[in-house]
């Protein structure tokens, strides 16, 4: 009887050990195609954050903006943003470096509407599959007449 028991134990391991590397093998593997992911990831969470910096951005190279109308444009943005990711690229064990530039197109009240955009520097750890630094790149802030 014990003999049957250690079977079945030993078939419930292999049909485990199987089960796990099924599983195991559906993640990315390929370092850049994980640093893409996590980079798609961060955008999808800081949206609020961009377009708070954004609409700072725009504020700042328009005096007549206001306080309000900033806060108006900064939830536009929230709403319309998009993402354009760079190619990954590695700077190092384990780490990938990817420009994600976040874009939209705004109204701005009684100057019209505008395509603004600024690129984001992202440092991803694909082993912890996560971002471990992201700048704001503000030389690359583009405020152009629609």
């Amino acid at each position: 009887m014990k003999h049957k028991e250690k079977i079945v134990q030993i078939t419930y391991v292999l049909l485990l050990i199987g089960v796990i590397s099924i599983f195991s093998g559906c993640a990315p593997k390929d370092p850049a195609a994980i640093a893409l992911k996590v980079a798609q990831e961060w955008s999808a969470n800081n949206v609020d954050e961009v377009a708070e910096n954004i609409a700072g951005l725009v504020a700042k190279d328009n005096p007549v903006i206001k306080m309000a109308t900033t806060m108006a444009i900064e939830q536009e943005i929230s709403k319309r943003i998009a993402w354009e990711f760079s190619n990954p690229q590695k700077i190092g064990e384990e780490q990938y470096g990817v420009v994600a530039t976040a874009y939209t197109v705004i109204s701005v009240p009684v100057l019209g509407n505008y395509k603004v955009s600024v690129d984001y520097n992202l440092e991803i750890d694909t082993k912890e599959k996560q971002v471990i630094e992201s700048d704001m790149d503000a030389s690359t802030f583009s405020l152009v007449k629609q």
